[in-house]
């Protein structure tokens, strides 16, 4: 049914408007591809997922990683069947994130435009505060013991 769709609307709009090739994008040898076609498969192309990334050792909430808007943000779970709370708020996407111990310190990963130069923040109230220096590239190690140090 999708196909036979996406194969009329391909014959039906020959002359239609057509999606722009971005200018970083050399296409060579790929067809023009009608707007209509590109509107038609765009509810499958931003499908969802929520991926788990630590529990909250204090409440026993999950932390997901899931996409609503333009990047990854990180969000809470209170329980089963309950909905979702966001709980970070960047430009950037967001998605590895580690509670300490205790529940006090959630440090979370990010990098600036999926460079992977990755830094370590603090995550509290929505708000990042940078606990790594920010000229080397960083990954998420462990926390000693105590719940002191990264």
């Amino acid at each position: 049914m999708r196909l036979m769709l996406a194969t009329a609307l391909l014959a039906a709009a020959p002359a239609a408007a057509q999606v722009a090739v971005p200018a970083a994008i050399t296409a060579d040898g790929v067809p023009p591809i009608p707007t209509a076609l590109a509107d038609a498969i765009r509810p499958y192309a931003e499908a969802r997922s929520a991926v788990p990334v630590d529990w909250n050792p204090v409440d026993r909430s999950l932390v997901i990683a899931t996409r609503f808007a333009n990047t990854v943000q990180l969000h809470s779970v209170a329980g089963p069947m309950m909905m979702r709370r966001q709980i970070s708020f960047e430009p950037e996407r967001v998605g590895n994130a580690h509670y300490s111990a205790n529940g006090d310190v959630l440090v979370v990963q990010k990098d600036v435009g999926g460079n992977e130069f990755f830094q370590l923040y603090t995550l509290k109230d929505g708000r990042l505060t940078l606990i790594t220096d920010g000229k080397s590239r960083n990954e998420f190690g462990a926390f000693s013991h105590d719940g002191k140090w990264v």
